[in-house]
């Protein structure tokens, strides 16, 4: 059975010392393979796939996201697009890194078994296919880029890598070759089945299962076909018929299972051979590594929907209903009896456009209607039942200190955040029943950048345009228009990584207008901007705006701002409005009058006798005055009309320009009560504001002004 030849003197060793000789270096290189590519693929495949986090991430932490999806498209088609991009950029780069090993092949191991291309191919695909949405998912819950980035190689790194070589020690082939297994050793064998799931794990087995076929093709490749015949029979000794031992079998088995057709097969056939080393060992391999296959097929596709659902639960949260306790109901019918008449009415025109709508009469509802507002925080109501309107072409401003709740009724209005209680309709569509057609009918521009600062200006207006189904021709138009009201003009082809604080808070702007939206939500869009730019940008909006006729919700810190842009505003504090109105109706209401600014003269700062003469000059013209701030150089008073002493300004400056000839003080000012005065003096009346150790009081009744000293705790 066995040719004659040169090369039987080789086979006169027993198979010991085959072992000794060949197989037991084999697995030695095998166990080195084995670890060395535990240590870098798997960990090189990481650092690519975990790139695609970075992307995600800052889009949900600058709300770029937020602003894609308000558009109207769907949660489910945003990540599954993002998905199959992000799927060719990483095919096409796995493809370049598997080039070297079919271009540098010096044993021509690959060209020899031609499943070597399509299994890396194949694992690393999948891989990708089961860890770029785990990317996804971990943008969800990581605030920073590059910890997301790190944090996914170091998970990488030990489950994927760490078990595998862990395992590996133990796996049936280093057994066999110790002859030798234990209960411990088959536990650790079953501690296979949950890790598969993990897809670092699972192409780290992978990569070995692939690296131990091509080993045990480089050795079968160079044993004589003598051997090749021997092991094939199981022949324990060249000329005998004594079969190998169980063991013995199964390890030589393995060893021969590598061997490609083009070294075994042909030959052992051509000497009338028949190799009884089945098949089946092969078929089980292949099953293994498509169960694994699958199994990150299944994995990816289970995170991806996990992604879609917790971008989608805005549905459900938009339905969700927040009952008011009944010591919240008693805190509101106490509020109720003094409750601002501005309110009352506010809310009984709600109530009415409510009713309306319910019964099919849709009139006037083109703009934002707000009804009932709640929402409670940790048994803690953190807004109230807020109802106002926002009609087409006004601006309406809400005023308030910080942890009043602006952003958070923003935030809700904008879909950003949970909503507790109420509901709001932007021409006719309500966010509980239609939150999709609601949210596409809002343009917001939130206190972060939602740019993608990879894109250029351009670019990222083109993309909210294109999102927004404007046609081509529109689409650049209307861009050019945009671009050139909010001064960025010029800036449009730059990327916007390289825009300024103040410039990003423009292209956030510009991104709100574009489409037409019916309502756009500010919040502090002029925050970083320098005075000049943000007087262009008022004048932007309310261009833009009336042209348009749409609905702007405006809110900021400056109240210079919002008497400068607002029609209307509403004055938020602890979750409630305190009063609603146009600027001058507020400042009419708040009956606070004018202010007198008298500046003295360097002799008269340094006499008191003069300071006093001067306060009884303005007292005698003025009895309904009050000190309402002192410096070194100036006196500040405050003018508040009565029925007695009303106030008419031809009057109020002619009696200062007689009282200034007769003291001889160096000049006069009279100024309106701003917007500013009127908020401030709202939030004394109902102790909104928190000084620190200096609290200064004024515009109190008809009492002077004092400055109250809080001792430190």
């Amino acid at each position: 059975m066995i040719r004659e030849g040169p090369r039987a003197e080789l086979f006169k060793f027993d198979i010991q010392k085959v072992e000794d000789n060949v197989i037991d270096p084999v697995f030695t290189v095998c166990l080195i393979a084995r670890i060395v590519d535990s240590l870098t693929i798997p960990l090189l495949l990481s650092m690519l796939a975990a790139a695609y986090v970075f992307l995600p991430t800052e889009e949900n932490f600058t709300k770029a996201k937020a602003i894609q999806l308000m558009t109207g498209i769907t949660a489910s088609r945003y990540w599954f697009m993002s998905f199959f991009i992000d799927m060719v950029s990483y095919t096409i780069a796995c493809f370049i890194a598997l080039l070297p090993l079919f271009i540098i092949d010096p044993w021509g191991l690959t060209k020899k078994a031609n499943i070597i291309l399509s299994t890396y191919l194949g694992l690393f695909f999948f891989f990708g296919v089961a860890f770029i949405p785990t990317c996804y998912l971990t943008s969800f819950f990581v605030e920073t880029a590059a910890v997301a980035y790190f944090g996914l190689i170091v998970e990488s790194f030990v489950t994927g890598t760490v078990t595998s070589i862990v395992l590996f020690l133990f796996d049936n082939s280093v057994v066999l070759a110790l002859k030798e297994k234990s209960r411990f050793h088959r536990v650790l064998g079953k501690l296979e089945l949950p890790l598969r799931v993990v897809p670092n794990f699972a192409v780290n087995r992978g990569v070995g299962n692939v690296n131990k076929r091509l080993l045990g093709q480089l050795v079968c490749c160079n044993l004589p076909i003598d051997l090749l015949a021997m092991l094939c029979n199981h022949e324990s000794r060249l000329f005998g018929t004594a079969r190998f031992t169980p063991n013995e079998t199964e390890f030589w088995d393995r060893m021969v299972e590598g061997c490609p057709g083009s070294c075994i097969i042909h030959d052992i056939l051509k000497q009338g051979l028949e190799c009884v080393v089945s098949a089946k060992q092969t078929d089980d391999e292949r099953l293994e590594f498509r169960i694994d296959l699958l199994i990150m097929f299944i994995t990816g596709f289970v995170l991806l929907l996990a992604c879609v659902f917790l971008d989608a639960k805005l549905q459900s949260r938009t339905k969700s209903s927040e009952l008011m306790s009944r010591e919240e109901l008693r805190a509101k019918k106490l509020q109720m009896k003094h409750v601002d008449p501005t309110i009352l009415e506010e809310r009984e025109r709600v109530e009415a456009l409510v009713d309306a709508m319910t019964h099919g009469e849709e009139e006037g509802l083109l703009g934002l209607l707000v009804h009932k507002l709640g929402k409670t925080y940790r048994e803690v109501s953190v807004i109230g039942q807020l109802s106002f309107t926002v009609q087409p072409g006004e601006i309406f401003g809400v005023l308030g200190l910080q942890q009043s709740g602006r952003s958070t009724v923003l935030g809700i209005l904008a879909g950003d955040r949970e909503l507790g209680r109420g509901n709001a309709y932007i021409e006719g569509w309500g966010i509980r029943r239609n939150p999709k057609q609601y949210l596409k009918r809002i343009g917001y521009c939130p206190e972060e950048d939602p740019i993608i600062f990879k894109l250029t200006g351009r670019e990222m207006l083109a993309l909210i345009a294109r999102l927004r189904g404007l046609t081509h021709h529109v689409m650049h138009k209307e861009i050019h228009y945009i671009l050139h009201q909010v001064g960025l003009l010029r800036h449009s082809k730059r990327p916007t990584l390289d825009y300024g604080s103040g410039s990003r808070r423009k292209m956030s702007l510009a991104m709100s207008l574009v489409g037409d939206p019916a309502l756009v939500i500010l919040d502090e869009c002029t925050s970083g901007v320098d005075p000049i730019s943000r007087g262009r940008l008022f004048r932007a909006i309310t261009r833009i705006q009336r042209s348009s006729g749409m609905a702007v919700l405006f809110t900021s810190h400056c109240m210079r701002e919002c008497d400068q842009l607002c029609t209307r505003v509403g004055i938020l504090s602890g979750g409630d409005f305190t009063r609603v109105g146009d600027t001058v109706a507020l400042k009419q209401s708040a009956t606070q009058g004018c202010t007198i600014v008298v500046k003295l003269t360097v002799a008269q700062s340094m006499q008191d006798g003069s300071i006093k003469e001067i306060n009884r000059g303005i007292k005698r013209e003025f009895p309904q005055s009050v000190i309402a701030e002192k410096r070194e150089d100036q006196m500040r008073y405050r003018l508040k009309p009565n029925a007695d002493y009303p106030l008419i300004w031809s009057e109020v400056i002619f009696k200062l320009h007689t009282l200034q000839q007769e003291i001889k003080f160096e000049d006069f000012l009279v100024n309106d009560t701003s917007l500013g005065e009127v908020f401030i003096g709202f939030a004394r009346e109902r102790k909104m504001v928190d000084f620190g150790e200096n609290q200064v009081r004024y515009f109190e009744r008809d009492q002077p002004a004092t400055v109250v000293m809080i001792p430190p705790n």
